[in-house]
């Protein structure tokens, strides 16, 4: 009987590892170059659900950004300037939108599909250094402290990523939330040079890029069953 229900358990744990594994097999980019670059973009197979959260999420809290700001402007007397206004909204819902997106089963799939290793992951954290110089250089009032900003956050980023990157698996997330959460005091310390009414940047950032997007988790799709040890299974 016991070897029975052993033989019957390896079958179903075999049957669940293939299932994870053929979950974890993105759709082929659609054809057309506005849906190909936005399948290369946020992943192929996106749901409607997904989209919404994505775009909707990005623009409301990207706003919300935005007005933290003007906040802050507007406490110090600081003058209106629509160029860097429109910086930060696209600063915003660039963070917002990277937490959301990244962290979709649709991008989960997608960018850590077969052929995307340490390389690719690095060289997507890297390309940051745009976002981290634009804060660093335009909204650090001490100009004599904006490289130093700017070379602290990217190699605590860069650093950080590799440390994501190089634990085993099943501490990939507690590790990223870890430095995510060293990440929030920091920004508000007096370590850093002081970014009047951007001190959301650094823990958005580090959330987007250290849990959405390098950690790898099981991509569930819609109407999957979650088979868990009580009488009802979950329906996703």
């Amino acid at each position: 009987q016991n070897k029975r229900e052993c033989t019957v358990n390896i079958i179903i744990n075999s049957i669940k590892v293939r299932a994870m594994t053929t979950r974890s097999i993105p759709p082929t980019p659609r054809d057309g170059f506005f849906a190909n670059q936005l399948d290369n973009f946020i992943g192929p197979g996106a749901t409607t659900s997904e989209l919404i959260l994505q775009f909707g999420a990005s623009l409301v809290i990207g706003l919300l950004c935005f007005w933290v700001k003007q906040e802050n402007d507007a406490l110090s007397e600081e003058p209106s300037n629509w160029k860097l206004n429109a910086i930060v909204i696209a600063l915003g819902m660039d963070m917002i939108g990277g937490v959301v997106t990244n962290s979709t089963s649709a991008a989960k799939r997608w960018y850590h599909r077969e052929g995307q290793g340490y390389v690719q992951h690095m060289t997507f954290i890297s390309i940051h250094a745009m976002q981290i110089a634009a804060v660093a250089f335009l909204f650090c009032p001490r100009e004599d402290r904006q490289w130093f900003y700017f070379l602290a956050v990217y190699g605590l980023l860069l650093v950080s990523s590799v440390v994501v990157l190089s634990v085993p698996l099943y501490l990939q997330r507690p590790v990223a939330m870890s430095l995510v959460s060293a990440a929030i005091p920091l920004s508000m310390s007096k370590v850093l040079p002081e970014t009047p009414g951007m001190e959301w940047f650094i823990p958005l950032l580090f959330l987007k890029l250290l849990v959405s997007h390098l950690t790898v988790e099981t991509s569930f799709q819609p109407g999957e069953v979650w088979h868990t040890d009580k009488k009802e299974d979950k329906q996703l």
